[in-house]
């Protein structure tokens, strides 16, 4: 499965799919757990922090945002694939800081 350039901090959930966006902005991770019930798990972008996170359904409708710290989301699994609309910072390369969302100024 594709996973780069996302990680979790989980063995049995898996990032089992990354596009861009069909409907709003972002890009839509679909992630696919393995676990026994529901659990939580921390998305990462290898090299650029997640400013916003919000689940959605398979047909990309927001239903709630979910919770961003230190440029990682923690995303609720509560059944087999869920799929999440990540907004990324893709600015002028990041040092550290406090970035509060995509139009922070430099």
């Amino acid at each position: 499965m594709p996973s780069a350039p996302f990680s979790v901090d989980r063995e049995d959930v898996l990032v089992s799919a990354v596009k861009s966006s069909d409907r709003g902005e972002g890009l839509i991770v679909r992630l696919t757990s393995y676990a026994p019930g529901e659990c939580k798990v921390f998305l990462r972008h290898r090299e650029c922090p997640i400013l916003s996170a919000i689940l959605c359904d398979a047909r990309e409708r927001d239903h709630f945002s979910i919770p961003v710290s230190n440029g990682a989301a923690r995303v609720p699994l509560t059944t087999a694939t869920t799929t999440v609309r990540l907004v990324i910072y893709t600015g002028p390369p990041f040092f550290g800081g406090d970035l509060r969302g995509p139009s922070v100024p430099f």
